[in-house]
This record gives structure tokens, C-alpha cells and sequence, in this order.
């Protein structure tokens, strides 16, 4: 079973993403599939959508297929030729654990005067 990410969804058009073609994981077919972006569903106020671990934005896709898939970030890779270069999932990128509030005293040691 699924995880619930509640009833309240926004969604997004992200200009840069608009019509990109990608490689999607298919989880179910356990393959890649090609596609092309349509608009992105973000959860809020849930648990999971709190959650650093756990928030996940859903991709919509045209599959070239002629299907329509939502998929989270982690499952897309994007084709854009002056920022990537084709190959396979990155194994070296990890999830965000920790939660950041521009309150916090250790702000300041992330991103000071010098490096704004």
C-alpha cells in the first residue's frame, strides 16, 4: 500500500520543465520509459508533505506511449542538453533529512555576507 499525501494538492507549471523530454522509472514495469512534461501536483499540509524525508513533488508526463504518469522527483531524469548528459540515476544523491528555518542561529554559518 501507497502512502497518503492527504487531500490538498497546488499545482505547478514550471516554465523551465515545460515540454523537456525525460527518462521516467516505472516502477510497476521496473524500466525506463520516455516522455515529455506537463505540470507538477505539490502536496502540502500533511505529514509527508512536512517531512523532509518524505514530501515528494508529482510530475505529470506524457509517456511517449500515448500514457500519462505522476511520478516524484527522484523517479525523472530530465534531457537537457546545456545541463546533463545521458547516462543513469546518480547513486550518490541522497534524500534531505534535515529541516532548515531561516531563524535558526547556524543560518548564518550556511550562508553568511560572503557567500550571499
Amino acid at each position: 500500500m501507497g502512502k497518503s499525501f492527504g487531500w490538498n494538492f497546488t499545482t505547478i507549471e514550471y516554465d523551465y520543465l515545460m515540454g523537456l523530454s525525460c527518462r521516467v522509472w516505472i516502477a510497476s514495469k521496473k524500466d525506463w520509459e520516455i516522455g515529455r512534461y506537463l505540470f507538477t501536483a505539490e502536496p502540502y499540509g500533511d505529514g509527508f508533505s512536512m517531512s523532509p524525508q518524505q514530501t515528494k513533488s508529482h510530475h505529470f508526463i506524457a509517456l511517449n506511449n500515448g500514457r500519462i504518469t505522476a511520478v516524484p522527483g527522484n523517479n525523472v531524469l530530465w534531457n537537457e542538453s546545456s545541463f546533463t548528459t545521458p547516462g543513469e540515476k546518480p547513486n550518490w544523491l541522497r534524500t534531505q533529512s534535515q529541516v532548515w528555518h531561516g531563524e535558526d542561529a547556524t543560518w548564518d554559518d550556511v550562508v553568511g555576507e560572503e557567500t550571499a
